[in-house]
């Protein structure tokens, strides 16, 4: 590596062809750093697509929208035409990173493959051993002279997706993983809610910690797994005193609740008139 002002680098470009621009997505410069103290970048725009994976130390990254910490295993993105700022944090390890920047008509869409979003341009806790082998890899390629070459050429994109390939595969097993608990605790939910369940229930249903699983439910859902639950009793409530076939007793005892005033309450406090002015209505 190289000593500038605020960092120890190892920058290595490519000059893609003609030909290669045709591709989806072709490289166009990688590297990797070992941060001083005073190590600081930005806030600049680029003209490409940039993915830095965060080796060791802390750096705090700050785009469009938010800020945030980023640390050892973790990763962000550079959009193009956007404003960012990057920066070394005071810790115990100094910041050490590698980055592969490319472009190309598919390369949000991979990178959206990946996890990453405009709105969310950074992913925690990533593959580290696989993707460092993979950027390893993809710079020796670039350090030899026989990249320019067409055979040079395919191997460099083989690497490339290689790598992306490494991010990917964790990022869509994690994407996996929440839809299929949130759609297994909506089912829970819709089987159960008459049942005098809990939040606690369903989060222990899954395997979940109750405040992850709230979190994360109301994020994806817009609405906590309570309120869900209550909207599931308070729609079955409202269909069962249309019926007219059970007593306003039985209704709240079949749903679960204790007794017909904590039922009337809810019922009240959910529509803003009692159960028996519904059914009289």
């Amino acid at each position: 590596m190289k000593e500038y002002a605020n960092e120890f680098a190892e920058f290595l470009y490519y000059t893609p062809s003609l030909q290669e621009k045709e591709e989806r997505i072709w490289p166009i410069r990688a590297g990797r750093n070992l941060a001083k103290p005073n190590y600081s970048v930005g806030p600049k725009q680029i003209e490409c697509y940039s993915i830095h994976f965060v080796r060791s130390g802390v750096v705090l990254f700050e785009y469009p929208g938010g800020s945030v910490e980023l640390a050892k295993g973790d990763l962000f993105v550079l959009f193009p035409q956007c404003s960012y700022a990057y920066k070394q944090m005071p810790v115990d390890e100094r910041l050490q990173m590698y980055w592969i920047a490319f472009d190309g008509s598919g390369a949000e869409a991979l990178i959206e493959s990946v996890g990453l979003t405009r709105d969310q341009p950074y992913r925690k806790r990533c593959n580290t051993e696989q993707i460092i082998d993979g950027f390893k890899q993809l710079l020796d390629e670039l350090r030899t002279p026989a990249y320019s070459g067409h055979s040079g050429s395919l191997r460099l994109h083989s690497l490339l997706y290689r790598l992306f390939s490494e991010m990917t595969v964790q990022g869509q097993d994690q994407l996996l993983r929440k839809n299929n608990w949130i759609e297994a605790s909506i089912a829970y939910m819709k089987l159960h809610y008459m049942d005098k369940i809990s939040v606690q229930d369903v989060a222990a249903s899954m395997g979940l910690n109750r405040t992850y699983f709230a979190t994360v439910f109301t994020e994806q859902m817009g609405l906590s797994p309570k309120a869900y639950l209550q909207k599931l009793q308070m729609e079955k409530a409202k269909q069962l005193l249309g019926q007219n076939t059970a007593t306003i007793t039985e209704i709240a005892l079949t749903l679960g609740y204790p007794n017909l005033f904590s039922f009337s309450r809810s019922f009240r406090n959910y529509y803003g008139y009692y159960p028996k002015a519904y059914r009289e209505s």
